[in-house]
């Protein structure tokens, strides 16, 4: 770390101390910051935006403009969990589950004893759920 510039060490010092926040605090700041990224039209609401028109081009302007703000405000919360994920503990991270669903497949296909492939979408926050896994099977 003696190489690290003075700049990634603070960076990584304000991340350490935030993710050390409880996590409704977090969801709290993650929602300012998207709002934030929408009122700004950030590229990632553009990109929303764009997206919305696509997969809902039947819905009204104000139905896809409603779901790119709920998009954008989620995507902040994800960003502020992420750093309680990367900074805490792996057992003190895999506290901030609240519910597991379908974890009997995940234990079914594992006492095959031939190994699992994981197919999972890019939503929600994903870096818990490789937390989660590296508990029950090696990578």
């Amino acid at each position: 770390m003696t190489n690290t510039p003075i700049f990634g060490r603070i960076l990584f010092l304000l991340a350490k101390m935030l993710g050390l926040l409880p996590l409704a605090i977090l969801r709290a700041l993650g929602s300012v910051v998207g709002w934030l990224a929408y009122h700004c039209n950030s590229r990632e609401t553009h990109v929303a935006r764009c997206n919305m028109h696509l997969i809902y081009s039947n819905d009204t302007a104000e139905s896809k403009e409603q779901k790119v703000q709920g998009i954008m405000r989620s995507s902040g919360q994800t960003l502020f969990e992420t750093l309680a994920i990367w900074t805490r503990p792996r057992p003190r991270a895999l506290k901030l589950i609240d519910k597991i669903y379908g974890i009997e497949h995940l234990q079914a296909a594992l006492a095959k004893g031939k190994g699992v492939l994981i197919a999972a979408p890019h939503y929600g926050n994903w870096e818990l759920l490789l937390k989660f896994l590296a508990e029950r099977a090696p990578f």
